[in-house]
């Protein structure tokens, strides 16, 4: 079996959804399933790349800037030169738009079943987002994608129940989450640092909420003074760092920037706590990853998080923009050693359902499913 999945971004852009493709090209082929992935062409300028195993095939498109006039038109070239060239037998749409749209146009060149892998912001109401999300294009196009498809993906039931919302048929939506390198997570040593530390991972954007773990981190720490901060994927010279050293807690607080690979699972290993401050979230990796690597989870309760973190078991979730809670919740679980090991250790036994090798099968089986029928 043969499938090509068609992406609007990914690698060496970091984000969830470029993760996810890669990790699922990477699995599928594991289980001796020939994938592409076709993706924009993205300069590597930081080496990224050069630092992840790829061991599926890979081609690159361009679209003019022609303010997406052509862009349907151009993609249905590629993938009907692609389904020459690489034959495929199920082409899965990273996205419903614009990739799921544009399959569906192109759909009757093709005789391939598309799957659309839905994410959060293509399926469920997001104007925390704002730009083309909230448009009546943008929805007429995911609808579109939506009701058309041969089978839809959602993270979640709650996306499940959006996909539907928006014009999937219930029939033809498979609840599959995002997974992620389990073994790698396991394997990598713990990094040790001078003080304990509590770690998050995400991007310099409203969104993720960093402005409000420097909040809460400045209230938790008037009684854990000794305890460190320690931020992966955002920069140490941006606002985040002088909104630090306008509460004066700079000197608790390491930005680290990117970091991937054996580093980053070297982080997650040694952390004493993972915390998920976004106002908003899809399916969020990193909380999966801090599952991985055995430990206790602080969220806020966005997107598909209440269905990963079972507040109380493997960690707390609490109301999104609450800077209080967030406090409250990481200083219950900061000042209970024997509650951070206990919740850890339902974490480590909870992150089987989402290695790669698992949430690749489910793929595989329903891309079978749909070349068989």
């Amino acid at each position: 079996m043969r499938v090509l999945l068609f992406a609007s971004t990914g690698l060496p852009r970091q984000g969830g959804i470029e993760y996810k493709n890669h990790g699922l090209a990477n699995a599928l082929v594991d289980l001796g399933v020939d994938t592409m992935v076709l993706s924009p062409y993205l300069p590597d300028r930081s080496g990224v790349m050069r630092q992840l195993p790829r061991r599926y095939r890979q081609r690159h498109y361009w679209l003019p800037p022609t303010r997406g006039l052509l862009d349907a038109a151009i993609a249905g070239l590629y993938l009907r030169f692609l389904k020459w060239r690489f034959d495929f037998d199920i082409l899965a749409a990273s996205v419903a738009y614009p990739c799921g749209y544009w399959s569906i146009r192109a759909r009757r060149h093709l005789r391939a079943p598309v799957v659309v892998i839905t994410e959060a912001a293509d399926a469920q109401e997001r104007p925390d987002l704002g730009g083309v999300y909230g448009t009546p294009r943008f929805k007429r196009s995911v609808h579109e994608a939506l009701k058309s498809a041969d089978a839809v993906t959602a993270l979640c039931e709650a996306t499940a129940v959006a996909c539907v919302q928006r014009g999937a048929e219930r029939g033809r939506v498979r609840v599959i989450p995002n997974g992620v390198d389990l073994d790698g997570v396991r394997r990598a040593g713990p990094q040790r640092q001078a003080h304990p530390y509590v770690l998050t991972i995400g991007r310099p954007n409203y969104v993720k909420g960093i402005d409000l773990l420097l909040r809460a981190f400045q209230s938790a720490g008037k009684e854990f003074s000794d305890w460190r901060l320690m931020i992966v994927g955002v920069p140490n010279d941006g606002e985040h760092r002088r909104l630090a050293e306008d509460l004066g807690i700079a000197d608790r607080v390491a930005f680290a920037g990117t970091v991937v690979g054996e580093e980053k699972n070297s982080l997650l290993r040694g952390c004493e706590l993972f915390v998920l401050p976004s106002r908003s979230e899809a399916f969020p990796l990193s909380i999966v990853e801090a599952m991985a690597a055995g430990k206790p989870i602080v969220a806020c309760g966005v997107g598909c998080v209440p269905e990963i973190v079972v507040d109380g078991h493997n960690g707390l979730v609490v109301r999104a923009n609450d800077v209080t809670a967030l406090a409250e919740a990481m200083v219950q679980i900061l000042g209970a050693p024997e509650l951070r090991a206990a919740m850890g250790k339902r974490s480590g036994e909870m992150a089987w359902q989402y290695s790669w090798a698992t949430v690749a099968d489910r793929y595989a089986r329903l891309f079978r499913e749909l070349v068989s029928c």
